[in-house]
């Protein structure tokens, strides 16, 4: 039957140091994924804009500028999915941002990549969502 949970994040991944993607295990309502005030950031980091992907499982976070090799915590409240079922309260996210020297080659936003669940993607593939499809924002 159908899950009665609501979104949970499956990761978050930096995209330099005023961007990152934080990607869903279901689709989501546009209008809760694109409020910002459903997104906070730990270190006095503000979340400047939130875009819905094209799968609408992930969301691009525009934000001011994060320190690199510094630990922060996403905060999640009020993003629901299009069953309508709210994500749990204060959900969080650890994740390391490492600095713009470990930054890979740019995310090609436009292209869409067949998913493959089938194995866990290879290193170079980083900045694929989990499965390997790159998300278009």
């Amino acid at each position: 039957g159908a899950s009665t949970l609501g979104p949970t994040i499956v990761e978050v991944k930096p995209q330099g140091a005023n961007s990152l993607v934080v990607f869903f295990n279901k689709t989501l309502d546009f209008a809760s994924a694109t409020n910002t005030s459903n997104f906070r950031m730990s270190g006095d980091v503000a979340v400047l804009s939130a875009k819905l992907s094209q799968s609408q499982m992930a969301v691009k976070l525009e934000t001011t500028s994060q320190s690199a090799h510094t630990l922060y915590t996403l905060t999640v409240n009020s993003v629901i999915d299009q069953d309508g079922r709210s994500i749990l309260t204060n959900s969080t996210y650890l994740f390391y941002y490492q600095g713009e020297d470990a930054v890979g080659p740019d995310v090609e936003w436009g292209a869409q990549q067949p998913h493959d669940h089938g194995h866990r993607c290879d290193h170079d593939r980083r900045w694929a969502e989990p499965g390997c499809g790159l998300e278009s924002f």
